[in-house]
C-alpha cells in the first residue's frame, strides 16, 4: 500500500526513538528487541549500518542467553519468546551471510535443553501453549534442529481438553496454536498426525460459532475463551490478538488455503468482513496503540488478512487502524506510557514501530513470525 506523508512522519519519529544510541550493559529483552528492529529496517531497506547494529544487539544478547543452559529449570513464557526471537533472527542473519557469534553455537547447545522443556510441558495438562511456542522454536530453527521437531509432533498438540480456562484467541490461545501447525504443515514440517490435529482443532473453534447482534451489543462471531467445569464460551467486544474475530478468520483464511475447503473461506470472509463494521471503542475495546490489544495489532491483522485473501476491504481496514495508531501513539509519547516497556514486542513501542516500518516500506521482513 502507498504510505500518506503522515504515517511516513509517525514512523520517522519513532525511528529516532528507537534507533536512539545508548551504552551496554543492555537486558536482554532491549538488546534482542533493537537486534530485531535494526534487522528489520535493514531488510527493509538495505542499509548497511543497520545490520551492523543489528549484529552487535544479537551479540550482546548472545552473551546473556549462556545462561539458558542450565537444565531442570522451568522457562517462563517470556524466555521462551526470547528464545524464538533469537531463533529467528539467528536464521534471518544465516540466510543473508551476516555474522552472528556467539548465536549459532548457543543456539545448538540450547537445542536440547528446549527438547527437555518441550517434554516437560506436554507432561502437564495446562501446557499447550508454552508447548507450541517451543516447537514453534524448532520451526524457527530448522532444518538445524529437525531431529528435535519430529518427535515432538508426533506427540498429542492442540489443547482441546482443559479443566480450567481455555484461550482460544491468537496471541495465547488456542488459535495460535492451530497457526503453528498450520504453518509447518505448509513449511514441509508436519507429520501425518499434524493435519489430523489441525483439522480437529477447527472443527472445535467452528463449533463455538455464535450470530452478531450489533443491537444487542453481540459484536463477536468466536468467543475469547472457554471456561468452567462445561466449558462454557466466553465473549467479549475487543478486537485484538488475545480477543476478537480477526486472529480467527486469519486462521481459517490460511487452513482454506491449505485445505481447499471453500466453507473455510466463505466462514473467513462473514467473520471478518464483520469486523471492519467495528470501529468505535465500544465495539472494539481498543484504547492504545499497542501491537497485542491495540490499533496497531488490529492494523497488522487486516495487513495479514489482506495478504491471505486478496480481499481490497481489509486494506482499508488497515489504513484506518493506522491512523487510530498515530492518533494513540502522538497521546501516549506526550504522556510517558510506553516509558520503561519500549523494548517489548507485545506490548512495548517496538511492536508499533514494527507495524508502522512494515505500513511504510511495503515489503518488510516477516517478523512477526516469532510470535504468530
Amino acid at each position: 500500500m502507498s504510505s500518506s506523508p503522515s504515517l511516513a512522519q509517525s514512523w520517522h519519529l519513532l525511528h529516532r526513538l528507537l534507533a536512539q544510541p545508548t551504552k551496554p550493559p543492555y537486558l536482554l529483552s532491549e538488546a534482542l528487541g533493537r537486534a530485531t528492529y535494526h534487522y528489520s529496517v535493514y531488510k527493509a531497506f538495505g542499509q548497511a549500518p543497520d545490520a551492523a547494529l543489528a549484529q552487535s544487539m544479537l551479540q550482546h544478547a548472545g552473551g546473556q542467553m549462556a545462561g539458558w543452559l542450565l537444565p531442570g529449570c522451568a522457562w517462563p513464557t517470556r524466555q521462551l519468546d526470547q528464545a524464538c526471537a533469537a531463533a529467528w533472527l539467528s536464521a534471518g542473519f544465516a540466510a543473508d551471510g551476516l555474522a552472528q557469534a556467539p548465536v549459532p553455537a548457543l543456539l545448538a547447545a540450547l537445542d536440547p535443553v528446549m527438547e527437555q522443556e518441550a517434554l516437560r510441558l506436554r507432561a502437564q495438562a495446562a501446557g499447550g501453549r508454552n508447548f507450541a511456542r517451543v516447537v514453534r522454536y524448532f520451526g524457527l530453527r530448522s532444518p538445524l534442529a529437525q531431529a528435535y521437531l519430529a518427535p515432538l509432533l508426533a506427540l498429542p498438540f492442540a489443547s482441546l481438553v482443559s479443566s480450567e480456562a481455555l484461550p482460544l484467541g491468537l496471541s495465547d490461545g488456542l488459535a495460535a496454536e492451530l497457526r503453528v501447525l498450520l504453518w509447518l504443515q505448509q513449511a514441509g514440517l508436519s507429520t501425518p498426525g499434524t493435519l489430523e490435529q489441525l483439522r480437529r482443532g477447527i472443527r472445535y473453534l467452528l463449533a463455538l460459532r455464535r450470530e452478531v447482534d450489533f443491537g444487542d451489543q453481540k459484536y463477536a462471531v468466536f468467543p475469547y475463551q472457554v471456561q468452567g467445569p462445561f466449558l462454557e464460551p466466553c465473549f467479549s467486544a475487543a478486537l485484538g490478538w488475545p480477543h476478537g474475530d480477526l486472529g480467527q478468520a486469519l486462521l481459517l483464511y490460511e487452513a482454506h488455503s491449505l485445505l481447499r475447503d471453500a466453507e473455510l473461506a466463505r466462514i473467513a470472509e462473514l467473520v471478518g468482513l464483520n469486523t471492519l463494521l467495528r470501529t468505535t471503542r465500544e465495539a472494539t475495546g481498543v484504547a492504545s496503540s499497542q501491537l497485542y490489544q491495540g490499533a496497531a495489532g488490529v492494523a497488522h491483522l487486516y495487513r495479514k488478512l489482506y495478504l491471505a485473501s486478496g480481499q481490497p476491504a481489509y486494506q482499508t481496514g488497515q489504513e484506518y487502524w493506522l491512523t487510530q495508531t498515530q492518533q494513540w501513539l502522538h497521546q501516549e509519547l506526550a504522556t510517558g506510557f510506553y516509558e520503561s516497556c519500549e523494548w517489548e514486542l507485545p506490548r512495548g513501542l517496538l511492536g508499533v514501530g514494527l507495524v508502522l516500518l512494515s505500513a511504510v516500506a511495503g515489503e518488510a521482513p516477516e517478523w512477526d513470525a516469532m510470535l504468530l
